[in-house]
């Protein structure tokens, strides 16, 4: 699954960076639990059409995954000096 999540990454974004974070979250149990995370950032610019691919693309990763949902974040250009 999740190296057919990777290709579609590569074929559909171009430029982005993956990295292995390990997680926390607040659970019924004493310290919580954690679980492993990939984050992605993906550098694009993302107009409507995007945006609808994005959304669609969610709806299909929670599936797979079988996660109650996944976390995506937009964010303005930024700009390097």
């Amino acid at each position: 699954m999740l190296a057919q999540t990777l290709a579609e990454i590569k074929v559909l974004f171009p430029g982005h960076t993956a990295y292995r974070v390990h997680g926390w979250w607040h659970s019924s149990r004493p310290g919580g639990d954690s679980d492993q995370h990939l984050r992605l950032e993906i550098d694009a610019r993302i107009g409507i059409r995007q945006k609808r691919l994005l959304r669609a693309w969610k709806e299909i990763l929670k599936l797979r995954f079988h996660q109650d949902d996944i976390y995506m974040r937009i964010t303005e250009r930024i700009e390097w000096i």
